[in-house]
């Protein structure tokens, strides 16, 4: 006679197991996996900064917030490297940040400042 072997106390339920793995690796993120993407969400978010600054008008600003998106795209895989601690998500993050501080926000402020020097709305 076959024995069931998923009823042995060895084998947990499925709904165990996904349990298990959901609370696991929600516990065990530690620090130095997580510090690259917090780096490339400063280079997003100076990124949109730069946009709110330009619609301002503040130009010199939204100049400094482009520069330091650039600096925090350079620094994230540095520290990633670093730290040992290279993801899919992070590569992923990453070429979206790439793509939308500096190609997107910078091709956008240089438009808007098109656009106000063309109708004289600039201070």
């Amino acid at each position: 006679m076959r024995k069931n072997i998923y009823k042995s106390k060895n084998f947990a339920s499925s709904k165990d197991v996904l349990k298990k793995k959901t609370i696991g690796k929600l516990k065990e993120v530690p620090f130095r996996k997580m510090a690259p993407n917090i780096v490339t969400l400063m280079a997003l978010c100076s990124g949109v900064t730069t946009i709110k600054f330009a619609i301002l008008g503040n130009w010199t600003y939204a100049i400094a917030c482009i520069f330091l998106a650039c600096v925090f795209d350079g620094l994230d895989g540095r520290v990633a490297r670093k730290l040992k601690a290279s993801s899919k998500f992070g590569a992923e993050l990453d070429s979206l940040s790439d793509l939308n501080s500096i190609k997107k926000f910078s091709s956008e402020v240089s438009s808007i400042l098109d656009i106000s020097e063309n109708l004289n709305l600039s201070q």
